[in-house]
């Protein structure tokens, strides 16, 4: 679908998009077609093979609107937070914008991106946005990917800590000591990578593989120059420390999120059984076979419930039901986002 630009209320067809966005920010492999029956079979079976659509139905009909409205707020709260943080990076390159201007831009660009072509993901939304306000696209990228990699990193710190909480209720939980040696292992070798991004000498090596003749291009030159906006944001006066402390202390919200989404349908979940879960399920989550990790952050959250003692049933209603107020959160800064680009403002106006 064509995408609205953000002062007219013209359209922009993806492939006019910033094409090294696109490269960058190419979130799957997969078609959009392709992800969308992933996931569509994936849902299929556990609403209608490892659960019951009634039992769900009935679980949803336990509805409390109180602590649905909690839910909203809590995801609000998130949606803020995460905005505050990355502003916090774009200032570092001496760009500033509005949280309340912030968390419309992101909230636009995510919905965007459950629609839009794999290519043109979420980020690439969001780089253009920034583009449009006068921030040049190596500092919105490079924004972005720290974004991302501090993001990855954090989630797999949580989940390796997750998988110390399972030995609290989990029984076998032996049988995660693999698991969690290898995920150590990786993380290790995750933050080595990250460190080494940020190295001059480590992009002049990648520099020498490419052939001379190509030193010149003009892509090379812009890869030079987002290389140098991305190492200028590890020196800025904490701004790494401060971006990851914020990123850790995120990764806990989904927690409450979530617990409180259960208290809406009447179902007990302790806790510290949310913090086994969550932190792995929403790493699972981040395989990019399906739309938004739909079916995936489904079937891993019911597995793992199950594990505790929570009907499938009930696991999926969890899910769904956190999905549907998320969207639903998200709306309302979609709409204001649009309103004050210019592209659903009424032609009366």
């Amino acid at each position: 679908p064509p995408l609205p630009t953000a002062r007219t209320g013209m359209t922009l067809a993806p492939s006019a998009l910033a094409p090294h966005a696109h490269a960058l920010f190419r979130g799957s492999r997969l078609s959009k077609p392709l992800q969308v029956a992933i996931a569509v079979l994936l849902v299929g079976a556990l609403l209608f093979w490892v659960t019951d659509p009634h039992e769900i139905w009935l679980t949803l009909n336990r509805l409390d609107v109180r602590w649905a409205l909690v839910a909203v707020l809590i995801i609000t709260a998130d949606r803020l937070f995460m905005t505050y943080k990355w502003l916090g990076l774009l200032a570092a390159r001496g760009h500033t914008l509005s949280v309340f201007e912030g968390t419309a831009l992101y909230c636009n660009a995510m919905l965007w991106g459950m629609a839009l072509p794999t290519t043109v993901g979420a980020d690439t939304v969001r780089t253009l946005s920034l583009r449009k306000r006068g921030v040049p696209l190596p500092d919105a990228i490079s924004s972005i990917l720290v974004e991302r990699a501090i993001g990855f990193l954090s989630a797999m710190a949580m989940a390796l800590v997750a998988l110390l909480a399972l030995r609290h209720w989990l029984p076998g939980y032996a049988t995660f000591w693999p698991w969690f040696l290898a995920g150590g292992i990786f993380f290790s070798a995750a933050i080595l990578v990250f460190v080494l991004s940020f190295s001059p000498r480590a992009f002049d090596m990648l520099e020498k593989i490419v052939p001379s003749r190509w030193h010149d291009l003009s892509v090379m030159r812009k890869l030079k120059s987002l290389h140098e906006a991305y190492r200028s944001l590890r020196t800025g006066p904490g701004v790494l420390l401060r971006f990851t402390a914020m990123t850790f202390l995120q990764q806990l919200i989904p927690i409450p999120l979530n617990w409180a989404v259960a208290r809406a349908l009447g179902i007990d979940i302790p806790l510290i059984v949310l913090l086994g879960v969550l932190p792995l399920t929403l790493l699972v989550s981040r395989l990019p076979v399906t739309v938004e990790g739909i079916g995936v952050f489904e079937g891993a959250f019911v597995a793992l419930l199950s594990q505790a003692g929570v009907h499938p049933a009930q696991a999926v209603a969890i899910a769904l039901t956190s999905r549907a107020l998320f969207i639903v959160t998200l709306l309302p800064w979609w709409l204001m986002h649009g309103i004050r680009s210019g592209w659903l403002r009424p032609r009366i106006l």
